[in-house]
Formats: structure tokens, C-alpha cells, sequence
């Protein structure tokens, strides 16, 4: 998928918990959710609000690098019936970021020549759906792998 067709995807609906996250986006921001207790970072997940790690309660928003490389991707062909096919075919792939965390199925860009592979840099890019929600997605970058660093 190029950047140009992106807009036609469709939107997200915030909720009371993660609008702080689209806030954020709409200011090409990424933000994730960390512990106070034990610094431990984790990928907001609606309704996620103890830390892995140490079991603290009162998860806080924190930025992000918005670096990682790619864990895992497919490429998806076909979208739901009821929906414009305009937007397909898309990546969606799994990131592990800097922060040492994975995102959860997030939108993904092939590097301009086209490439994407599992070990690929990526850095996080924001794109308005076509309602006009601003969310991120994560392009392939020519950075070594080992230069972002997971």
C-alpha cells in the first residue's frame, strides 16, 4: 500500500481510554504505557492497567521512539464486504520497539523501493483515515537493523 491510498482506510473509534494515544498521534506523537514503579514499558492495550512485570497498578502514557523492526508481517488481500476494496492489498505486521515491547497487528509501509522483510528497521509515520483519525504505522527505513536496535 502506498502513503497516497491510506486515507481511504478505515477508522479507529476512540474511547475515553485510549484517546490520550490518538491525542498524541495527532501530534506525531507515539505513546506507549509505562510502570512508575519499575519503569517496565507495555503496548496500550484497552483495559491493560497492571504492569507485567512487577503487578503495579496505575500504568502511565509515556512517548516512545517510535523505532523498533519488524517481528512478524503478512500482506492482506481482500478487505470485509461491506467495506471499500480501494484500500487493499495492505501490510500488517507485528513491531517490536526500542522500548523492548511488541506492538500489537499494526499497519505497515515497504521501504520506497518496495521491501519488507521480517529484521527490517521501521520508524513510525502518521496517517489520517478517511474519517480523519489521525493513527500510526510503521515504514521501513534503510537503517540497519541493528541501528535501530530492539
Amino acid at each position: 500500500m502506498n502513503e497516497e491510498r491510506l486515507v481511504q482506510r478505515p477508522s479507529p473509534t476512540p474511547d475515553l481510554e485510549s484517546q490520550p494515544f490518538f491525542d498524541a498521534a495527532s501530534r506525531s506523537e507515539l505513546l506507549v504505557r509505562a510502570c512508575p514503579a519499575c519503569g517496565a514499558f507495555a503496548w496500550p492495550v484497552a483495559g491493560f492497567a497492571t504492569c507485567q512485570v512487577c503487578w503495579a497498578h496505575g500504568l502511565e502514557w509515556t512517548r516512545a521512539s517510535g523505532l523498533g523492526v519488524i517481528h512478524s508481517f503478512t500482506r492482506v488481500h481482500s478487505v470485509p464486504k461491506d467495506d471499500d476494496p480501494a484500500w487493499a492489498p495492505f501490510l500488517l505486521g507485528v513491531v517490536e520497539l526500542r522500548e523492548g515491547i511488541r506492538t500489537q497487528i499494526i499497519g505497515l509501509l515497504p521501504a520506497d523501493d518496495g521491501h519488507v522483510a521480517v529484521g527490517d528497521p521501521v520508524e513510525v509515520v502518521f496517517h489520517p483515515t478517511r474519517e480523519g483519525v489521525i493513527v500510526p504505522w510503521f515504514k521501513v527505513t534503510s537503517l540497519t537493523a541493528g541501528s535501530v536496535g530492539a
